[in-house]
């Protein structure tokens, strides 16, 4: 496999994070820098300030480039929000020639394309869920088999036009190219879950900042992703305003005192409380703080169960649910989503790194990682060989400037 240097760019609500590294034989990656800057630029994963975001993206780069010795010039991007919609498609073509070939597979793939509404786009490439040729499902890569007639389900990921051109937009202002554009959670999920997981059926629930990312498996592949409005930043939002609080102590005492079930604190325990506002330091029972993140992730862990069974698929979910993303680490999470989703319950972390797993062995970095195992697992451009071929940009201002009749609708670069 290529030794050519790879990138994955999270950029979530509260952090950017980039990982790079390199694909090395069977399967496993070697992670040779990370990057991790503070943001303000996302709310619930929708950018609201370009500048502010430019300059989490850079700091990141900047940083893992630094530590990796290498210098960077195209990521894999994850992207997710409320906004993102899924479905299914199904297609069918004959195959003349009765053995079937890569151009098939082609035809069969194109069939589910879909017309999308206006201000929606495509979000990565159609992801086959799985093969049957002359009604034999099951089939994972149909190439070379005998058959005369080849169908195909595939998953298909949308997004608002407007909120996934602002984060192209950002990344190309900091100087990189999109190499990928990929939703979160199914990257993540590459990574995280196996393929015996997958096989027989688990949800990928991904904690971040600002949103809830939600990806089941079935069959062996991505059957439905989701997100939902509830995530580490409400939880301190709430203890902000519950213990009246600024938003960085509250944030400090979720990292370091706070539990997600009250159950998980001995009741003769305290903790110190700054008030807003007069600075006073208060002393407080601290299961009032374990009340408080519990009605929360209670909150949280009901609204991902409710798109699990939109999604008519909980009942085939034989593995349970894995657990992933910062806001995975408070003590008694997987206690708290066992409960609620009566579903057996596992905390998931990045492994097969070779040297580098105690490094990035933490949920916070399971979206980065994975969106670094999926570019090495897909077709791509070296990152060192200019020219650049047509971005995203390129291709968003094309989509606006169909919608508009010939207007064109900008999606400013800087050089």
């Amino acid at each position: 496999m290529s030794q050519d240097i790879l990138a994955g760019l999270d950029i979530g609500t509260t952090k950017v994070c980039t990982v790079v590294g390199r694909a090395e034989g069977e399967g496993r990656l070697r992670v040779e820098g990370v990057g991790v800057a503070a943001c303000h630029g996302l709310q619930k994963s929708i950018v609201v300030d370009v500048e502010e975001t430019v300059r989490a993206v850079r700091q990141s780069v900047e940083e893992a480039q630094h530590m990796a010795r290498a210098e960077i010039r195209a990521v894999c991007v994850g992207v997710t929000g409320e906004h993102i919609r899924c479905m299914n498609k199904h297609g069918t073509v004959t195959v003349p020639s009765g053995r079937i070939s890569e151009e098939d597979v082609a035809r069969v793939m194109a069939s589910t394309a879909v017309e999308l509404p206006p201000g929606r786009v495509l979000i990565g490439e159609p992801i086959p869920r799985g093969f049957a040729v002359d009604g034999q499902s099951g089939v994972r890569r149909p190439v070379g088999m005998v058959g005369t007639r080849l169908e195909v389900e595939t998953h298909i990921v949308t997004g608002t036009a407007s909120f996934i051109a602002n984060v192209v937009q950002c990344v190309e202002q900091a100087g990189l190219e999109v190499a990928h554009l990929v939703l979160g959670p199914i990257a993540t999920g590459e990574l995280i879950a196996t393929q015996a997981e997958k096989d027989l059926g688990v949800v990928l629930i991904d904690i971040g900042g600002g949103t809830t990312d939600v990806a089941v498996f079935v069959d062996g592949s991505i059957a439905f992703s989701a997100a939902v409005p509830v995530a580490g930043n409400h939880v301190t939002r709430d203890i902000s305003i519950g213990l009246r609080t600024p938003s960085e102590s509250a944030e400090r005492l979720k990292r370091e005192r706070g539990a997600a079930m009250k159950r998980f604190i001995a009741a003769d325990e305290t903790i110190e409380v700054v008030s807003a506002g007069t600075g006073e330091r208060l002393r407080l029972p601290r299961q009032v703080l374990g009340e408080i993140i519990e009605a929360r992730m209670v909150e949280l862990f009901s609204l991902v169960r409710a798109k699990i069974e939109e999604s008519n698929l909980y009942n085939r979910l034989a593995i349970g649910a894995i657990l992933t993303g910062g806001g995975s680490l408070l003590t008694g999470t997987v206690e708290c989503a066992q409960e609620v989703l009566e579903l057996p319950t596992r905390l998931g972390r990045p492994s097969g790194l070779n040297d580098w797993t105690n490094k990035v062995d933490s949920p916070m970095f399971s979206t980065g990682v994975g969106l670094l195992y999926y570019a090495a697992h897909r077709p791509r451009r070296s990152n060192h060989t200019p020219p650049r071929p047509p971005n995203f940009t390129a291709r968003l201002r094309s989509f606006f400037r169909r919608l508009s009749g010939g207007n064109e609708v900008k999606v400013k670069r800087e050089a």
